[in-house]
């Protein structure tokens, strides 16, 4: 009876390795290193200096995702993050759910007030969405950078204030696209000609939403 209560045991085990390691490798997860899994990158493009703004998704909500997105920013040493998806009360929800979630660093910073909470929606429209996207730059250019901008999973919010950054910093169309197309194969697990051609559709969409933003 023991010995098929053991052999029980590590066929579950076995069982168990097989499901985690196909959910890593499925379409939607799309990601074969942790950079790609946490969606995280460097924007360098137009005036905007090397290693200074970095995109990911959310580095500290519990996700499987969010630990890589933790311990990327960190070694990057980021010093102010941009939440556009939480408010501070949502923050420290995650923070007493996930006690041993791996969100050190993004406590860190919380601890010393370099996060700025946005709680924006994810679509863009009327003033009060054009007042938040000041307030976090604002937030941006009174404290110090490597910065991190992230929401939930760092595509539309995280894809739209990158962009507005882009087209103020003179960034080409080109790398605007070509990172809008990374954040759809890495979340969405697109193939590149699908998110080739879903960038380019949500980008002139995007544009001409920064327009009125502008004002």
């Amino acid at each position: 009876m023991l010995t098929k209560i053991k052999k029980c045991i590590v066929f579950l085990l076995i069982l168990t390795t097989l499901v985690s390691f196909h959910s890593l490798s499925a379409p939607g997860a799309a990601a074969k290193t942790e950079v790609q899994y946490a969606n995280f990158r460097n924007v360098r493009a137009g005036k905007i200096g090397r290693n200074i703004l970095y995109r990911s998704q959310h580095p500290a909500n519990g996700s499987y995702r969010s630990q890589f997105a933790n311990k990327l920013a960190k070694q990057k040493g980021v010093r102010t993050v941009i939440n556009l998806c939480d408010t501070k009360g949502a923050v420290e929800g995650y923070f007493r759910k996930y006690k041993i979630s791996p969100n050190y660093y993004y406590r860190t910073l919380y601890a010393k007030g370099r996060i700025h909470y946005a709680n924006m929606k994810e679509y863009h429209n009327g003033s009060a969405y054009r007042k938040k996207v000041a307030y976090a730059c604002r937030f941006m250019n009174v404290h110090q950078g490597p910065y991190l901008i992230h929401c939930k999973v760092g595509r539309d919010r995280t894809g739209f204030m990158i962009l507005l950054l882009e087209c103020l910093m003179d960034a080409p169309f080109s790398y605007m696209l070509r990172d809008y197309e990374q954040s759809l194969i890495n979340v969405n697990g697109y193939n590149w000609e699908k998110a080739h051609k879903t960038a380019r559709e949500k980008l002139r969409d995007e544009l001409h939403c920064t327009k009125s933003l502008s004002r």
